[in-house]
């Protein structure tokens, strides 16, 4: 698969059509790549470059569609989204009850680039909990470059930062990766540890920036 190259400067200039024109393109693809990486049919590193592109897409679009005075929500329900593309929605799924990009921008004037940092840390966890679900791609240098991404964003969020119970754990496996062999797959008790830490980073961050 090529990589989706969607572009949404002046997304409040589109109509209604044209956002949700972008918005079923990228839960389309998403769904397509959950697919193919599913059977194996695309590298790690394309499969998470597509997937974070498509995520900040949509966290994107969502804004703007809103921005226009119409209810996201409707649209995914009105175009049967769920029915028509299962494992696009599971991952939109974890977009939902984060702020809109621009509400999180009002909010911290300090820092123009959170929500863009909220995507991102929305795709690295999911990608973790992907690759650890499939055992068979949990290679320990992947989730290392994953975790690298991480960290940084738990240190700079607001209300976040050092001592935070999910930055430790994330470190504490950061650590614990380095001193593996950097090529080999993590064990099938350790992914399905990490998948649930990872889910449980993810959960408690979108309740943590809910009340920025």
């Amino acid at each position: 698969m090529e990589v989706m190259q969607l572009s949404y400067e002046g997304k409040f200039n589109k109509t209604k059509l044209g956002v949700e024109a972008d918005a079923y393109t990228a839960i389309a693809t998403i769904d397509k790549l959950s697919e193919y990486f599913d059977k194996g049919h695309i590298s790690e590193t394309n499969y998470r470059r597509q997937l974070r592109a498509c995520l900040n897409e949509i966290y994107i679009v969502r804004d703007g569609y809103e921005g226009l005075g119409f209810d996201f929500n409707d649209f995914i329900k009105n175009e049967l989204i769920d029915v028509k593309f299962p494992r696009g929605m599971s991952k939109l799924e974890m977009l939902e009850g984060l702020p809109a990009n621009e509400t999180i921008k009002e909010k911290s004037q300090t820092d123009a680039e959170l929500g863009t940092k909220t995507a991102d840390f929305v795709a690295a966890t999911i990608e973790i909990m992907d690759l650890t679900k499939m055992k068979s791609v949990a290679v320990m240098k992947f989730l290392i470059s994953l975790l690298d991404e991480i960290i940084p964003i738990l240190e700079e969020f607001p209300k976040f930062g050092s001592g935070y119970w999910s930055l430790v754990q994330a470190e504490e496996w950061r650590t614990k990766l380095l001193k593996e062999n950097p090529e080999d797959l993590m064990n099938e008790r350790e992914c399905d540890q990490l998948s649930l830490d990872a889910s449980r980073w993810l959960a408690d961050f979108r309740r943590n920036l809910k009340e920025l």
